[in-house]
């Protein structure tokens, strides 16, 4: 009967060691399921940073690239601008010389043509006293 009863304490004893064990194992096992999650969490978060921080750094990126390029339209319209300033100051002053040309050779031939016409005055001058002379001679 000592024996029995010895025998039924060994049992209750290893099945309280085993429960016990049992639960530790158990909480060993929830403890290392959180600290998975946790890691998770932290790889999931470490993840997010790093792709907004790409995400920002192609933002500022294309950013930098439209003001450079909106820089480059802008200089490139300043350039066109002084260039077409130029060709009409260039215009400008070639029609100003084109008709001080053409003023020059007006005025040359009205010059010549007065030239001409005092000449023609003189020669028709000179043929009237002519004729007079000679009619005066075939008088006498």
């Amino acid at each position: 009967r000592e024996a029995e009863e010895k025998r039924q304490q060994q049992l209750a004893s290893d099945e309280q060691l085993r429960e016990q064990r049992e639960r530790k194992e158990a909480a060993n096992r929830s403890a290392e399921e959180k600290k998975r999650e946790a890691e998770a969490e932290a790889e999931e978060r470490w993840r997010q940073e790093l792709e907004e921080e790409q995400k920002r750094a192609a933002e500022g990126a294309q950013k930098e690239q439209r003001e450079k390029a909106a820089e480059a339209q802008r200089l490139l319209a300043e350039v066109r601008r002084k260039q077409d300033l130029e060709k009409q100051r260039e215009s400008e002053a070639a029609d100003k010389a084109a008709e001080k040309k053409k003023k020059k050779k007006k005025k040359k031939a009205k010059k010549q043509n007065q030239r001409h016409a005092e000449l023609r005055k003189q020669a028709s001058r000179s043929d009237r006293e002519h004729q007079k002379l000679l009619r005066h001679e075939s008088s006498f």
